[in-house]
Order: structure tokens, then C-alpha cells, then sequence
């Protein structure tokens, strides 16, 4: 029996506290593309031949949660750190974009012992975004605006 209940406090101890968290472009003015392509007003492919880099997208943000990571205490939402970073770079779109979450906070905070039996102890989670800032290249011709999709 002993040995059960040292064998439970053993993995109650293990475990960690880290964040759940949604991640959101609510407010988003310029396409965002996952590949190197993009679509234009019509719904045809605009590839890498008629854009040009103007600048690079990186943001952070680190989001909190508590209970477990079961309450978020506040959503992340990249939309003013994209229009902002766009318009400064006179680009249109961002393509090539990535999005990487890792364990925020430092060692200290996340892996306190005991901490994670508390339900209202935080943890958190750092989200990086990167990607190309891009813009019709001046010579290529130009079909239409590109869509937002929504």
C-alpha cells in the first residue's frame, strides 16, 4: 500500500504546469499564408516569381493559463504586431509564416515542486511567429489585389 501511494506522489510530482492557449489573427488586415503562395482577388495562385521580400515578420507573445492549463487567462492575438510590421515594411502579405510554441517562464517557475497540485498556480507558454513580408514586385503583372481569406 505504501508503496502505491509513494508511487502516485512520485507522478503527481513529475508532472509540470505549462499553458493552454489559443492562438488567433482576429483583426488581421493582410493575407497570411502558411506556403510561399498566396491568392489574389480571382482565387489564382500568385507564387514566389511575382512577390517580392520587403522584411521579415517576428513576433512573441507569452500567454497564461491556470487550473491545470484548463482557464486561459488571456488569448494570444498576433493581428497588431502583423499590420503594424507590414505597413512599416510597405508590404502587402506575409507568406511563409510559422508559428512555434515552447514552455515559457523559466525552469523556476514551471517545475516548482508541489506547484503543479495547486490549481491556481500559473503557467505559461512562449508563441514566436516569423515569416516574409511581401509585396507585388514592381515588373510582375499584376491581376488583382490579394485576398483575405476569413
Amino acid at each position: 500500500m505504501r508503496s502505491l501511494a509513494g508511487g502516485v506522489l512520485l507522478l503527481l510530482l513529475a508532472g509540470c504546469v505549462g499553458s493552454r492557449q489559443e492562438i488567433r489573427f482576429a483583426t488581421a488586415k493582410v493575407p497570411l499564408s502558411l506556403s510561399p503562395q498566396l491568392l489574389d482577388i480571382r482565387g489564382q495562385s500568385v507564387g514566389s516569381e511575382q512577390l517580392e521580400i520587403v522584411g521579415q515578420l517576428a513576433a512573441r507573445q507569452r500567454g497564461w493559463s491556470i487550473f491545470w492549463t484548463l482557464l486561459p487567462l488571456r488569448g494570444i492575438d498576433f493581428s497588431d504586431v502583423i499590420n503594424q510590421q507590414v505597413t512599416s515594411a510597405g508590404g502587402e502579405a506575409v507568406v511563409n509564416l510559422k508559428l512555434t510554441s515552447q514552455e515559457g517562464c523559466t525552469l523556476s517557475l514551471n517545475q516548482i515542486p508541489f506547484a503543479a497540485l495547486l490549481p491556481i498556480f500559473p503557467g505559461c507558454t512562449d508563441v514566436s511567429i516569423s515569416g516574409e513580408i511581401v509585396r507585388y514586385r514592381k515588373d510582375a503583372p499584376r491581376k488583382g489585389t490579394l485576398r483575405l481569406l476569413r
